[in-house]
């Protein structure tokens, strides 16, 4: 978990480019990603000792909004991180399917 910017970041994955990548139910390559103009310096999920600076993406669902960073650390590898707000509805959508 990383904190920076008033949002805690938790490691979502690491996929290759176009690989389903969910949270809360929702594939991320599914919906059109906003950006919102801010980056983030988190570690690579798999490989911790070395950073990645991340842009942060909005995408929204007729059901949510969800706020996750990702950027490609690899040729055609994508690492996600989701906010542990998201991560909270995360656990309660599993809870519940």
């Amino acid at each position: 978990m990383t904190k920076s910017a008033s949002r805690e970041w938790i490691p979502l994955g690491v996929v290759f480019e176009g690989e389903p990548i969910a949270t809360a139910g929702v594939d991320l390559w599914k919906f059109p990603w906003e950006s919102l103009d801010e980056r983030v310096l988190l570690f690579h999920p798999t490989y911790p000792s070395q950073p990645e600076m991340l842009d942060i993406y909005r995408i929204t669902t007729p059901e949510q909004s969800i706020e996750f960073a990702a950027g490609e650390v690899s040729a055609g590898v994508y690492a996600f991180f989701i906010t542990a707000e998201q991560q909270r509805r995360d656990s309660l959508w599993r809870l519940s399917h």
